[in-house]
This record gives structure tokens, C-alpha cells and sequence, in this order.
């Protein structure tokens, strides 16, 4: 069950077995993509880029509430790219930050 304390060792346990396969991480971060202001998400809520720009940031709130489907693939679609652009992991250039060899993520 998320949120409980088995779920939680779950996740220190795996964690705890990729610091010792691969060793301590040489980077934490933490992303939180901006959901409430980026045109992208009026995109995937097939809302028109200038009725999107046009609306208040509590009528883009309450779009999001009402409408968690287009903000998941928001969020999705901020992630991999952090992942696949940035970090360039599972391909034979570097990334931003050098060759990812291993990264964790989790959805709080």
C-alpha cells in the first residue's frame, strides 16, 4: 500500500541495493514541472494555446483538478524528457551531467 511503512522500506531497500551495485550517487534532484503555467498542458487538454494564455492561473488550477488525465501526461512527458534529453541515459553520448549509468525516480 503507498504511503504505508512496507512500501516505504520497499523503496529504502531498493535504493540501498543500487548504492551497492553501482556505488553512492554523485547527483540528487529533484523536479517538479510546472504544471499550472506551461502552455503544453492546454495542449494536452485540447485548450487553445490563446484561451490557455488567457485564463486566470485559478481557472488553470481548476482545470487540473478537474482534469488529471492531460496534467499526468504532462508531468510524464516533462519527466522523459529530463530523462532522454538531459541525461541522454541508455544512449553511448554523454548527457548534461556526463554518462548516466543508473538513476531512481519516484511520484510522490
Amino acid at each position: 500500500v503507498k504511503g504505508s511503512m512496507g512500501y516505504k522500506l520497499c523503496r529504502w531497500n531498493e535504493v540501498h541495493a543500487l548504492m551497492k551495485k553501482y556505488g553512492t550517487p554523485a547527483l540528487f534532484i529533484t523536479i517538479n514541472p510546472n504544471d499550472i503555467s506551461h502552455p503544453l498542458l492546454g495542449f494536452f487538454g485540447n485548450i487553445v494555446p490563446d484561451d490557455w494564455k488567457a485564463m486566470t492561473s485559478y481557472e488553470r488550477s481548476a482545470f487540473v483538478a478537474s482534469n488529471p488525465g492531460p496534467a499526468t501526461r504532462f508531468c510524464d512527458s516533462m519527466l522523459c524528457g529530463f530523462i532522454n534529453i538531459i541525461l541522454e541515459h541508455g544512449k553511448s553520448e554523454a548527457g548534461l551531467f556526463g554518462h548516466s549509468e543508473v538513476y531512481y525516480g519516484m511520484v510522490e
